[in-house]
């Protein structure tokens, strides 16, 4: 009773003094400090200050301030501000008297209030969690491990995490060596707040540290609960914590340990000690839940964790009740993983796996068996895992679903790590998928996998493709391989360094679309097989369709194309076998540089029949435009070629068709080469082409040879069969040459040597026999818009024509004759246009041109032919001719205008030079019907225009008039003047005057002066019929008339011969009888008649004349003509 008092008003004291201030137990300060050091062995306890205090709960707490633990090596341990520790019994005996019993009012409830604590790592990489007295652990360890546990199926293997979870199990084990009998065991509550706790190497250097710890320790009759919370101090969205409860009921042998974390990564630098959660680049969330034995056995373990930053519900009813701070429901986004673990079997269960990896969505569920090695480390894992299915989270489609019902089966070794995949069986797309793979990790990393897919879409391939894998390879096939399906795939991958990757992949597709080459078409419904070795791409096709853009389709059959290496610049190799239009082959070999832009540069797209193509060739790969390097060989076959030439084509004539049954075309290191018979408008013709076609000299050759008759060489636009006689054949060879899309040379040539040519209107004949060439040649320059210019050369032994001639596809424009040379002409040009109404202008220059023959045959002539010129008009502007030789004479720098109708002269006006001296000018046109033609000629030497056109020869200079009309040039009537000439050595005429006169000397006959010569004739067809001509000179006079045929030489000239005319004619001035006696006017009382005649060429003329008409008066005188 009496110590009851005394506690009372002890009591009433103290919380009198308590509720105004502490009160300092300094005095005993020494003591406590022993206490505390007398839990923990080795350890040395500073404190700066004891109080007692009360709180607002009402308790009394021994409060100390600034407390240092230390350990054995002077490092501290614990370094506190403050520490509250409540003790029952002082409790008890200064508040409330509700607590009555000993054992409960004996134990302490303690609070640390921002703590430092301090781990320190030993040399083996251990922590020593209870103090660093060995002997303390030794004790703890023997007494767990001699303890019997029953009820337990334990695994006799160690296992590596075991001392860690006997330390946890020691916590609030009630076994009487454990760490809670040894230092918990008196305490009732453990309260510590905003720990930071910080963790040294060997080396006393500080390598992590972390903040905003909080730990809770609660004992009661019933259990033993530990609590440990680390959170982040961000308020936002991401904030991570974890929290960790031990939980042990006294009357169970298991301890109970639940595991809560919220968004931990490799960014929580806090908590990554030991870089644990390297590989975790997602957050995690999520709740681990498990019994642990005193052995540090794990009996029942269950998980639920998320990957990533969304909502997933918890399901508590898997794991222990307990008191908790964590919601039910944790921040995920990329996966969710469900599973639970039993030492006994060392398995994993798992009933639930989703992970969201990239664009892939994988949900699966297997089992582990974890294999421990004698040092209880995890040595390595069998897995196999069911019902396994992959999504592609980038296909919108319904069903994204691509591996399904799959079936994974394999290993995983942990020093050094190998995982060996030993199998992968699933449904792939609509096919199947079987796969097997290694991985090796020691120094190095190194890859090993084996796929087989079987009966899917090229696209689930490319879903599963990792984009690091072979780069190049990957977008070749991205680019190229659309819309296929597999039939089989056989991928290898290996990689040594986890850096570059060498990958082998053997494919057969069907219905495939692949696109393999620059601008070439794309191959559909294709079907075949790729093969993939390292960097090395062959692709074999073993038949496709080849779609041309303008709609015609080619077969490809049996075709590979080989790419030594995608990685690099390199040589790809092609061998194909194209079947198809000729059309659609053409341009399918120009995507090559080769076709209707090389070869075929004349032919249009109306081209039928069919093509057989096969061709191998190197190419370099992924160069854009350039053919430079490449090596082509190859063999195409047309069959029943038929092409329609454009009109518009760059041929410089007109060619129809062309057409063969069969034509061989041969590519061999680049060059082109044909040789065939091709029908060109219907003529057979050997053909032959040879081009270098991706060289520097990319040149195409092209020659045709054929031997024509005179119809057929207009084919190659050689129109002479009209000067062509007889049924000789003319060899003809065309050669042209192309270099990059565009005409260089075009010649055609032909030997003449058999033919018979004539020129109607002229007297050229050439002969067979007779040398005769005619070429035909243009040039690059040759083209001016829709015309060419062609430069004509024809050699003959007698003549030699240079010319160039501009002309479209079906008429000459206009031309230029540079030099023409015959035996009648020499060094002609002449300058051509046609107008838009076919009219021709001739400007006309040269050395010499021979008329002669033009005289006999269009003059005096009926031989003449009609002209084949039909040419409505032609204006011949004659600029200077030097000499124009005549019969007998020639006429120097003839200048002036000839105009032609339809080939028929219809207007000259000429003026020329003779060389003995004066001029003449010839003027004729031709009148509307029915007028008739005029023709007029004046010429100051009429002796030289008598020469030029072969009439007489003996006559001397005169001045000349005549006048003329008819219906053309050489039927006309006209009236010939000419006065003052002479007449030199006319042996007829000096035999008349010696034969009638009175002995005259010969040397008075030989020049004999006439003052005027009058003559009426007509001619008509080169027939000349003089009348009324009348010669007149200063003591003589003569009249006759008669015909002259020019084309025979016949003439009958018959006429009177009066001798000393102005005694003789003075007569007729006789009143009455003069008339009578002379017979007329101007006629003569004494005159002899004479007869001067020839039947041909080539005779002499004979005169005959009658002496008695000399007596007769001239009344009677016509009894004595001839």
């Amino acid at each position: 009773m009496f110590f009851s008092l005394i506690v009372l008003l002890a009591n009433a004291f103290l919380n009198h003094k308590l509720n105004k201030s502490n009160i300092s137990l300094n005095n005993i300060s020494e003591s406590i400090r022993d206490v505390i050091s007398s839990n923990f062995d080795g350890t040395e306890v500073k404190i700066d200050s004891i109080e007692l205090t009360k709180l607002e709960d009402g308790k009394i707490y021994l409060y100390i301030k600034n407390v240092t633990i230390n350990d054995e090596l002077g490092r501290e341990l614990i370094r506190a501000p403050s520490i509250l520790i409540e003790n029952g019994l002082i409790s008890y005996l200064m508040g409330s008297l509700s607590q009555f019993y000993l054992e409960k009012i004996t134990r302490r409830s303690i609070k640390l209030i921002r703590p430092n604590i301090s781990l320190y790592q030993e040399k083996t990489g251990e922590f020593n969690f209870y103090n660093n007295s060995s002997k303390d652990r030794e004790i703890i360890l023997s007494s767990q491990n001699s303890n019997s546990i029953d009820n337990l199926e334990e695994n006799i293997n160690y296992h590596f995490y075991q001392s860690y979870l006997q330390y946890l199990y020691s916590l609030v084990s009630v076994s009487d060596n454990s760490f809670y009998s040894k230092y918990f065991k008196s305490i009732k509550k453990l309260d510590v707040k905003d720990a930071s706790i910080v963790i040294f190497n060997n080396k006393n250097e500080e390598i992590h540290r972390i903040d905003n710890a909080a730990l809770n320790f609660n004992n009661n009759d019933n259990s033993v609960l530990i609590n440990l919370n680390i959170t982040s101090e961000s308020i936002v969205d991401d904030n991570w914590f974890i929290d960790v409860n031990l939980l042990r009921n006294i009357d169970s042998i298991y301890t109970n340990i639940d595991l809560t974390f919220k968004n931990i990564s490799n960014q929580n630098t806090e908590i990554n000690y030991l870089n644990f959660l390297n590989s975790v680049r997602t957050p995690l969330s999520g709740r681990v839940n498990f019994d642990i034995t005193e052995l540090g056995m794990v009996n029942s373990l269950k998980s639920d964790i998320n990957i990533g930053a969304d909502k997933l519900h918890l399901n508590n009813s898997n794991t222990k009740d307990y008191e908790s701070n964590v919601s039910e429901h944790i921040s995920i986004k990329d996966g969710y993983l469900s599973f639970e673990y039993k030492s006994s079997s060392n398995e994993v269960l798992i009933s639930d796996i989703r992970i969201d990896y990239g664009k892939f969505i994988i949900n699966t569920a297997g089992r582990l068996v974890l294999n421990f090695n004698h040092t209880g480390l995890l040595a390595s894992s069998d897995f196999l895992f069911n019902a396994m299915q992959i999504d592609n989270t980038e296909v919108e489609e319904i069903n994204s679903t691509f591996l399904s019902n799959g079936t994974l089966k394999g290993e995983v070794s942990f020093q050094p790590l190998i995982v060996k995949i030993e199998s992968l069986e699933s449904t792939f797309g609509d096919g199947t998928i079987i796969l097997n793979s290694d991985y090796y990790h020691d120094k190095k990393e190194k890859l090993k996998i084996f796929m087989e897919i079987k009966n899917t879409d090229i696209s689930e391939i490319y879903n599963i493709w990792p984009k690091e894998y072979n780069k190049e390879i990957r977008n070749w096939f991205l680019d190229n391989v659309r819309d296929s399906y597999i039939v089989s795939s056989k991928l290898n991958i290996f990689s040594e360094d986890m850096q570059d990757y060498n990958l082998d992949l053997d494919l057969d597709f069907v219905d495939t679309n692949i696109s393999y080459y620059k601008d070439l078409p794309n191959l559909s419904n294709a079907s075949g097989s790729i093969l993939l070795k390292e960097s090395k791409l062959n692709l074999l096709i073993n038949s496709a369709d080849v779609e041309m853009p303008k709609g015609g389709v080619l077969n490809l059959k049996d075709s590979t194309l080989d790419i030594p290496n995608l990685s690099s610049q390199t040589i790809g190799s092609f061998n194909l076998n194209v079947n198809g239009e000729i059309v659609d082959s053409i341009n399918y070999l120009s995507k090559f540089g080769l076709g209707t832009d090389k070869a075929f540069i004349f032919l249009d797209n109306d081209i039928n029949g069919k093509s057989i193509i096969n061709t191998q060739f190197q190419i370099p790969f992924f160069e854009t435009g350039s053919y430079e390097g490449m090596n082509m060989n190859a063999n195409i076959n047309l069959k029943d070629l038929s092409v329609k030439v454009s009109e518009n084509s760059s041929l410089p004539f007109l060619i129809d068709s062309l057409s063969s049954p069969d034509v061989e075309i041969n590519i061999e290191g680049n060059n082109l080469s044909v040789s065939s018979d091709i029908f060109i408008n219907g003529v057979m013709v050997k053909f032959d082409v040879n081009s270098n076609i991706y060289g520097e000299d990319n040149y195409t050759y092209l020659s045709a040879y054929a031997e024509l008759s005179p119809t057929d060489l207009e084919t190659f636009g050689i129109n002479t069969a009209s000067y062509h006689s007889g049924f000789s054949r003319a060899p003809v060879k065309l050669e042209i040459i192309t270099k990059d899309n565009s005409l260089e040379e075009f010649k055609v040539t032909s030997d003449l040597v058999t033919s018979d040519l004539r020129f109607p209107g002229t007297d050229w004949i050439k002969y067979p026999g007779e040398k005769a060439n005619l070429e035909v040649f243009y040039d690059k320059d040759s083209f001016v818009g829709d015309t060419k210019d062609a430069r004509v050369k024809f050699v003959t032994d007698k003549e030699s024509l240079e010319a160039i001639i501009r002309h479209d596809a079906n008429e000459i424009q206009e031309f230029n004759i540079l030099n023409f040379n015959n035996k009648n002409i020499e060094n002609i040009q002449v300058i051509g246009k046609f107008d838009d109404e076919r009219s021709l202008s001739l400007d006309v220059m040269g050395k010499s041109f021979d008329v002669s023959s033009f005289i006999d045959k269009n003059i005096f002539s009926n031989t003449g032919s009609e002209s084949i010129i039909n040419i409505p008009l032609i204006n011949v502007n004659i600029v200077n001719m030097e000499r124009v030789i005549g019969k007998e004479s020639s006429i120097n720098n003839l200048t002036g205008n000839v105009v032609l109708q339809y080939g028929k002269l219809s207007k000259t006006d000429l003026i020329g030079y003779f060389n003995e001296g004066g001029n003449v000018s010839v003027k004729y046109s031709v009148q509307d019907e029915p007028l008739p033609a005029d023709l007029g000629i004046n010429a100051n030497n009429a002796g030289e225009f008598f020469k030029f056109i072969g009439i007489y020869t003996k006559a001397l200079s005169g001045n000349m008039q005549l006048r003329a009309t008819g219906p053309k040039i050489n039927n006309m009537n006209g009236r010939l003047f000419i006065n003052d000439f002479d007449i030199s050595r006319d042996s007829t005429l000096s035999a008349l005057f010696a034969a009638t006169g009175p002995s005259p000397e010969l040397s008075a006959m030989e020049n004999v002066s006439f003052k005027k010569l009058d003559i009426d004739f007509t001619l008509t067809d080169g027939s000349i019929l003089v009348d009324r001509s009348l010669l007149d000179g200063p003591n003589v006079r003569m009249s006759f008339s008669g015909p002259v045929n020019q084309d025979t030489g016949f003439f009958k000239i018959s006429g009177n011969y009066c001798p000393a005319y102005e005694i003789n004619a003075s007569f007729g001035s006789i009143p009455l009888f003069g008339p009578l006696l002379t017979g007329g006017d101007g006629q003569c009382l004494f005159a002899v008649p004479f007869v001067i005649m020839r039947n041909k060429y080539g005779e002499d003329a004979l005169i005959k004349h009658n002496n008695a008409g000399l007596l007769a008066p001239g009344v009677f005188r016509q009894f004595f003509d001839y």
